[in-house]
């Protein structure tokens, strides 16, 4: 029998509590299965794509099994090993599976972090408050000596001070 969901996104859900569980994946009939570990282990790749869709920053796997699971394993994904720059489950390289005859191999996540939605070229960040990568203009009325720079990735308004500069900052 299936442990009560503890966070649900679109694709994916946990049990055990808040951050850390077992997982799930919502098959394409609408049905919730348990997602097999093997190859999953390898890495916290596809760890984060779960965590990711539960509204989490990034996820690492853990090793622990669940002996008590009874239930067939999610053959549409079968046995996936996830790499830098999968976003989700299905793009990750399939090795075959899954084992149906190791059912204690549930994968298991621990999540962490609030996810930041990353917006794509030309669209509004409202994090940020302007258009993702497009430029914009400043329009002064600065003084004789004062002028508008970067340091380090922040824009700051510097006057000359001899050897020095003052910074102002700006926040949003």
């Amino acid at each position: 029998m299936r442990p009560p969901f503890h966070r649900t996104g679109s694709e994916f859900a946990i049990s055990g509590n808040s951050h850390t569980g077992h997982v799930w994946r919502k098959a394409s009939d609408g049905k919730w299965r348990p997602l097999t570990s093997h190859y999953f282990w390898d890495n916290n790749y596809g760890a984060t794509i779960v965590c990711r869709n539960l509204k989490y920053g990034t996820g690492i796997r853990t090793k622990t099994r669940r002996p008590q699971n009874q239930e067939n394993f999610d053959t549409e994904t079968g046995y996936r090993r996830c790499a830098h720059g999968n976003k989700s489950i299905m793009q990750c390289r399939k090795h075959g599976g899954p084992n149906q005859n190791d059912k204690s191999a549930q994968a298991h996540v621990k999540c962490s972090g609030v996810y930041e939605k990353e917006y794509p070229t030309g669209e509004y960040n409202p994090h940020y408050g302007f258009i993702v990568n497009k430029d914009f203009y400043i329009i002064s009325r600065l003084g004789s000596g004062k002028y508008i720079d970067y340091l380090g990735r922040n824009l700051v308004l510097k006057t000359q001070n001899g050897r020095s500069s003052q910074k102002w900052y700006f926040h949003q």
